[in-house]
């Protein structure tokens, strides 16, 4: 009897196994199917897995960073709070030496003999007018043909121009920083402080002023001279 149900389980489980391996005589490859939808699978979970943690790296470095920057600026905050007084002398004294020492270059500035505005050694702007044009225009040419001679090009006459009107503009934009200075401190009643020396404003003025006729008496010479 034994040896009967033996034989039926038998046949009944390899028609089975017939049975799922082929659907209107095509073989299904159950096994294969399965396993690419199980590769499949795999890799779409590993995709998300990998973003999810990948975010979460981000989240807890930024989290870090803001905790650490939070804890220094506390840090600093405090810091400063605690010995405020102390920083504000420090503020004080270095604003006050600032300004002194800006004073400084600007009279330095001002007195320099090689700058373009002391050209005409002192002479108001009223006084230039009064002299000669073209014989003060020759003089301020060889001037600058001299000072800005180049020993490669002794024959270019041209450049040491071209260098003058370079050098010029940059005195006249250090002249009205200056000036734009002096009025600062002036409406902000600095001048006042013991120790704070202003430039002479006039002077200033009156240097942007002769830099100014400088710049068109050489205008005019290039117009008279322009074979040069």
């Amino acid at each position: 009897m034994k040896k009967v149900i033996y034989i039926i389980s038998a046949i009944s489980f390899f028609l089975t196994a017939n049975a799922q391996e082929h659907v209107a005589g095509q073989p299904i490859y159950l096994t294969v199917n399965t396993t690419q939808a199980n590769q499949t699978s795999s890799t779409s979970y590993a995709t998300a897995f990998s973003y999810a943690l990948c975010k979460q790296m981000v989240v807890s470095y930024y989290d870090l960073a803001f905790q650490q920057g939070k804890s220094l600026w506390t840090a600093l905050y405090d810091h400063v709070y605690q010995y405020k007084y102390r920083y504000a002398i420090y503020a004080v004294i270095g604003g006050y030496t600032s300004f002194i020492l800006y004073i400084q270059h600007i009279n330095y500035f001002m007195s320099d003999k090689q700058r373009w505005h002391n050209w005409t050694n002192g002479l108001s702007i009223d006084t230039l007018y009064t002299v000669e044009h073209h014989k003060l225009a020759q003089q301020l040419i060889e001037a600058l043909q001299n000072r800005y001679f180049n020993i490669a090009q002794p024959t270019n006459k041209i450049n040491p121009i071209i260098q003058f009107f370079i050098a010029l503009q940059e005195e006249k934009n250090c002249i009205q920083q200056y000036i734009s200075f002096v009025n600062r401190l002036e409406k902000w009643h600095i001048n006042k402080l013991p120790g704070i020396l202003l430039p002479d404003y006039a002077l200033l003025k009156q240097a942007k002023r002769h830099l100014d006729f400088l710049e068109q008496l050489v205008k005019e010479w290039c117009i008279t001279h322009a074979q040069f």
